[in-house]
């Protein structure tokens, strides 16, 4: 997850992209989806027309061949391979499918949330926390994002 979102970021950083979009199809993390610039770039067609403005992606077009691979060549996380990972199976609950726990991604440790009805025992090497340990952990990850983009 960090190696695909570090490749993500460097690539859209020397594009001269402001912030970027990933993770459709199940994806967590890689299936880079558009980057946010100011104007769109020649060879690039506008995407997520209404869920986010001014993101653009690479049309198939052959001076933009190497971007593409290079986005192709981005590692893929799955919202299934974390699921496998923690052991959490989708499942219905009332009127409501859930489909993979909740994660948020530290360096030193990660976060996974579930939906409070769902079956889900915890593997070895995970502990359970309250809602407000979680809260202020999340926010631990959080600041530490913000110190590595300033």
């Amino acid at each position: 997850m960090n190696e695909s979102n570090a490749i993500t970021k460097a690539l859209v950083d020397e594009l001269g992209g402001e912030t970027y979009l990933q993770g459709g199809n199940g994806a967590l993390a890689g299936r880079l989806e558009g980057i946010r610039f100011a104007e769109k770039p020649d060879g690039w067609k506008l995407v997520h027309r209404y869920m986010a403005h001014n993101m653009y992606y690479p049309k198939a077009l052959k001076q933009n061949k190497n971007i593409l691979v290079r986005i192709c060549k981005i590692p893929v996380v799955k919202r299934s391979e974390l699921n496998e990972l923690v052991g959490f199976k989708s499942q219905v609950v009332g009127m409501t499918f859930i489909q993979s726990v909740g994660v948020v991604w530290g360096t030193d440790y990660h976060l996974i949330t579930v939906h409070d009805e769902v079956e889900f025992t915890i593997i070895d090497g995970m502990v359970e926390i309250t809602t407000s340990e979680f809260k202020r952990l999340k926010e631990v990850i959080e600041e530490a994002r913000k110190e590595v983009v300033a």
